[in-house]
């Protein structure tokens, strides 16, 4: 994930278990990164926690089948925070 993460930032990173346990910002990033990163963090903590308990390994693959599907379902939300989520996702090529 980090990797990938990475790649769709397009500037390297050092994530480590408190940033992924508890929010935290990356110095020298932008706001915008930082939205980014954590985005993908907490989708990503969904994910594990969703696979969980519906008894499935989680998968990469699978992750992003999700993700989209999430795109796709906050396309056309009023909220200004998921129209700002949707664009985001839109800039990362999710859509």
């Amino acid at each position: 994930m980090k990797d990938y993460i990475i790649r769709k930032i397009g500037t390297n990173i050092q994530i480590k278990v408190f940033d992924v346990m508890l929010y935290s910002t990356f110095n020298g990033l932008s706001i915008k990164q930082n939205y980014k990163i954590q985005l993908l963090v907490i989708l990503g903590k969904f994910h594990i926690h969703k696979s969980k308990w519906t008894s499935l390994k989680p998968s990469f693959h699978r992750f992003i089948v999700e993700l989209k599907q999430y795109c796709t379902s906050i396309e056309y939300v009023k909220n200004s925070k998921a129209a700002k989520t949707f664009c985001i996702l839109k800039e990362m090529n999710f859509v």
